[in-house]
């Protein structure tokens, strides 16, 4: 697992080190425990959005935000290729460590992998 490190002043503030620069970026939460999901430093763009609304088989609309990890996640079961929103991806299900609130899905295929998590449940 990843730790983000807090600022005292705001504990939703990690700051980041690259080569280039240094520079802040918010953590991000979850909604209902406000354990640490991810960081907006991992936030990616698949099929040229970082920002998705999709409907599962149910017709459940979700809106997701893609992001390359997630460390306050855990990922559970199976990959499955059915209904699977992004081509060539299978999926499986992921919750929040801490209270294990259903938080999206990490989406594999044999050469990448990324998080799809459900933007309302993000603070």
């Amino acid at each position: 697992m990843i730790t983000l490190f807090k600022e005292p002043e705001d504990k939703t503030i990690t700051r980041t080190k690259t080569k280039k620069s240094s520079f802040y970026s918010r953590a991000l939460l979850c909604k209902n425990c406000l354990n640490e999901i991810t960081s907006e430093n991992f936030a990616i763009e698949k099929n040229n959005s970082h920002t998705h609304s999709f409907a599962n088989p149910y017709g459940y609309i979700f809106t997701i935000r893609c992001f390359s990890l997630a460390p306050g996640l855990i990922s559970t079961g199976d990959y499955s290729p059915e209904f699977s929103w992004f081509k060539d991806y299978s999926w499986r299900i992921c919750a929040c460590i801490r209270c294990m609130t259903h938080f999206g899905w990490e989406f594999s295929n044999s050469s990448s992998s990324f998080f799809g998590l459900i933007d309302d449940k993000l603070i």
